[in-house]
């Protein structure tokens, strides 16, 4: 991830209010993953897909307990425009 990449999704994150104390110990320090991730969607238990449906995240980290806090990044808009493709 590139160093603009990371302050946009920074700068959104408290845009939208993203900054409270850890859920888990209280503290106030976090740090932003250096990844991108991805949780996969199933329609049932049955089964384990791979490479269907997911949904791209980005992660952060409390400095104090490790706690890790997933974020959408469609629903922060942080997502790349897709291109149309004529078929």
């Amino acid at each position: 991830m590139h160093d603009n990449e990371r302050t946009k999704i920074i700068e959104t994150l408290k845009e939208k209010g993203a900054i409270k104390p850890c859920s888990r110990c209280g503290k106030e320090s976090f740090t932003l993953l250096r990844n991108y991730y991805s949780y996969h969607e199933q329609q049932n238990l049955n089964n384990t897909v791979l490479g269907g449906p997911h949904i791209p995240c980005i992660g952060t980290v409390c400095n104090h307990c490790g706690h890790i806090s997933m974020h959408a990044l469609g629903a922060l808009k942080l997502l790349p425009e897709q291109e149309e493709t004529s078929d």
